[in-house]
């Protein structure tokens, strides 16, 4: 160590080396003891810490299982989706690869919809909900359950307690940083970083939540949600009516259109796809496994997710499809080719149930 101890008094060569010999042995095994301890006590609090996120995580994991499927009125797993029987039992690795792969085949067939990233975020960058702190940013599509999302991570965007009688809206949350309220070069700078996703849902399906929502079951506001498919009677009109109003008419509200613009695969770049039917899964593996958004789930009251149904039928009624028309729901899917191509849906599929 570059050090010498001398003896007081007379000086003796001989016993003055043994005396650094001695206390330089000596002070090299304090040094390797202290760094042992000190290193073990570092393992020890690696492990301990390990085992404690693994609690937590686990925790979260059932937070998430005990909460995260769709009401029974809206639920899509009553139709047998080709694609996602096809996920069902592939890991969420794999899963994940092949929707990403599918979206870059659809951008490369499709240079139509490749624009600048300036004139998409200026019309669509409000759907764009950005969280700094536990670095994601989702892109947001309308009956696909933003409202449970944004229920269940109310606290990974807010530092107060969570409001128990006031219905979260994400869209509405002021709170929540969009990507329309940043320059250009930070909404950049974080989609090159961050973990972007999108849910996403069977386009008819999604279009059938709607009118369960917002037009048979419509409680508020409700001359105003028929106002929005152009409908002129006071009258509910039938899940029929309603079809054709949507193929005849080109609607804005985001939840009687499609969704691919507001969330262009081929301009943002997506490292996460997640399906409604599926959202159980998805979620747990984004929530959990991909991101630290399960740290937000801990210690945190998860009040009660879901509003109760409000209409009166749902999917599973009898005769709710009666006066569906079939060439209603082949323009309807013909307006929404680039949801199904994008995101490997059948059309067949919701065509067969609907049948």
């Amino acid at each position: 160590f570059g050090i010498e101890f001398v003896s007081f008094g007379r000086r003796n060569p001989r016993h003055t080396m043994k005396f650094n010999q001695r206390m330089r042995s000596l002070l090299l095994t304090s040094v390797l003891v202290t760094s042992s301890v000190i290193f073990i006590v570092m393992i020890y609090r690696r492990f301990e810490m390990h085992e404690l996120h693994a609690r937590e995580k686990e925790y979260a994991r059932t937070v998430l299982r005990g909460g995260a499927e769709i009401p029974l009125s809206h639920h899509p797993g009553q139709i047998p989706l080709t694609v996602v029987q096809h996920e069902q039992f592939i890991p969420q690795a794999d899963v994940q690869r092949e929707r990403l792969a599918r979206l870059n085949t659809f951008c490369d067939r499709h240079p139509e919809f490749d624009t600048t990233l300036f004139e998409h975020l200026k019309k669509h960058g409000f759907f764009y909900n950005i969280n700094q702190p536990y670095r994601t940013i989702e892109c947001r599509v309308a009956k696909t359950g933003t409202s449970f999302r944004g229920r269940i991570l109310w606290h990974a965007f807010h530092n107060e307690t969570h409001p128990v009688v006031k219905y979260i809206h994400p869209y509405a949350d002021r709170k929540v940083k969009k990507l329309n309220t940043i320059p250009l070069e930070e909404a950049e700078l974080f989609l090159n970083n961050y973990e972007v996703y999108l849910f996403v849902r069977e386009p008819i399906m999604r279009l059938i939540s709607s009118y369960f929502d917002k037009i048979a079951g419509a409680r508020e506001n409700f001359a105003r949600w028929l106002g929005q498919i152009g409908w002129r009677n006071k009258t509910i009109p039938t899940l029929g009516e309603y079809f054709h109003q949507l193929a005849t008419k080109h609607l804005t509200n985001v939840h009687f259109r499609g969704f691919i613009q507001q969330c262009n695969p081929c301009i943002t770049r997506y490292t996460f796809v997640a399906r409604t039917e599926s959202q159980t899964r998805d979620l747990e593996y984004l929530v959990v496994d991909r991101t630290d958004l399960w740290k937000s789930l801990i210690g945190t009251p998860i009040p009660a997710i879901y509003k109760e149904p409000s209409a009166n039928i749902t999917i599973s009624t009898p005769g709710v499809f009666n006066d569906c028309q079939e060439e209603d729901i082949l323009e309807l899917i013909a307006r929404n080719w680039a949801e199904y191509e994008a995101f490997g849906y059948n059309p067949d599929d919701i065509l067969a149930y609907i049948k």
